[in-house]
């Protein structure tokens, strides 16, 4: 994949900073939630909150969250639970919902 020329990797990292920026700045607690934060995030929690904040920030460069309740929805435990499956359907499900949840739809 590095030598694809078809891939941009320069805006790829610029993409993945902007998001682990924007999780520093608006989740104080990163990825993880809880009573336990000394936990190991899951790949599937990590996988839904950093491609759906990539794609948040896409449609809206400027875009602001306010609070951590985006991780203790029912909503999204129930999506990102430990071992969740990784058909193509709930992946694309856990994925929007952090993204329209970010957003505000």
């Amino acid at each position: 994949m590095n030598q694809d020329e078809k891939i941009n990797l320069k805006e790829m990292k610029i993409e993945f900073e902007a998001m682990i920026d924007f999780v520093i700045k608006h989740f104080p607690n990163g990825f993880r939630s809880g009573k336990n934060l000394d936990k190991t995030t899951s790949r599937v929690k990590f996988e839904s909150l950093s491609v759906g904040i990539a794609l948040a920030l896409r449609e809206k460069n400027n875009l602001q969250y306010q609070g951590n309740d985006l991780l203790n929805t029912k909503e999204f435990k129930e999506y990102a639970k430990r071992y969740a499956s990784s058909s193509k359907v709930k992946v694309a499900r856990r994925i929007e919902y952090a993204r329209d949840r970010l957003l505000g739809k």
